[in-house]
């Protein structure tokens, strides 16, 4: 029941989320390598934030939590395009100032994890389409254990679930998290001067 009620909640904003401009363009017939670029510094500008502010509220409950770090190999990626790029990254205050308890950090942890299981679709688009791709670490993260994986952390989130007033909390976290994730892909360059930019000169 839990579960069915998250899909149902969080489907308009999920839904939002997949028409956003950035992730149309990654499942294009015409999409291109710069194309792939700019989604994986804009989905690095999230993650990045999320497991240095977020993480640490859920690293007693969800065992797992260390192997579900994949912010290092979205650098990886990047990095291997050769760029000289700065990537803007969300601020830390706009994830402390939701993410202040477990049951939200849950929230924002099933929309993170559900983004690699649908990366699986992206990445056998990008394979087909571009000529000059070669797989992508972090749409590749758990191997032939993404399935697996998966099935866990349902299991793992639906007992966090089970928590005393966590249902709604949880809910909340994950419509939150879609919602700012679609927001920020679709904030331009020209809107990032508050935003953190951390320097990715040393990866030339």
């Amino acid at each position: 029941m839990f579960l069915q009620n998250l899909r149902t909640q969080t489907a308009d904003c999920h839904k939002a989320l997949e028409e956003n401009s950035y992730s149309v363009a990654l499942l294009s017939n015409n999409v291109s390598m710069e194309d792939y670029k700019i989604y994986l510094q804009k989905l690095y500008g999230v993650v990045s934030g999320f497991e240095k502010n977020v993480f640490p509220l859920l690293e007693r409950s969800l065992p797992t939590i260390s192997e579900r770090r994949k912010a290092h190999l979205l650098m990886k990626d990047i990095s291997a395009e050769n760029t000289t790029d700065t990537i803007a990254v969300l601020p830390d205050k706009d994830f402390t100032t939701f993410y202040t308890t477990e049951a939200a950090a849950w929230g924002g942890m099933y929309v993170l994890e559900g983004s690699t299981l649908g990366g699986q679709v992206i990445q056998k688009h990008l394979i087909k389409s571009l000529p000059d791709f070669e797989g992508s670490s972090y749409f590749s993260a758990y191997g032939s254990q993404i399935g697996s994986q998966w099935k866990d952390f349902l299991q793992q989130l639906s007992l966090a679930a089970q928590t005393p007033g966590w249902e709604q909390e949880i809910i909340d976290g994950a419509i939150h998290t879609f919602t700012m994730i679609d927001n920020w892909m679709k904030t331009e360059a020209s809107q990032l001067l508050d935003f953190t930019r951390p320097n990715l000169s040393h990866l030339k």
